[in-house]
């Protein structure tokens, strides 16, 4: 992934808060996640393993909003 590809993610990302959803990372693979990790991104997207409870996840904070 090079720098316009960390540009869609942001702007998927600032998309979707701005409508009330998120954007979640699943299984990353380790160039993906140093990419984050250098450019600080890390702490701004959650970034899952197991796919059930990412999905989970989802539901979650749709429950916290309401």
């Amino acid at each position: 992934m090079d720098n316009s590809g960390v540009g869609q993610l942001v702007g998927a990302l600032t998309t979707a808060r701005n409508q009330g959803g998120d954007v979640k990372l699943l299984k990353a693979s380790r160039q993906i996640l140093d990419l984050l990790k250098t450019t600080k991104l890390d702490s701004v997207f959650e970034i899952q393993e197991d796919e059930a409870a990412t999905i989970q996840s989802f539901s979650k904070g749709a429950a916290a909003k309401a």
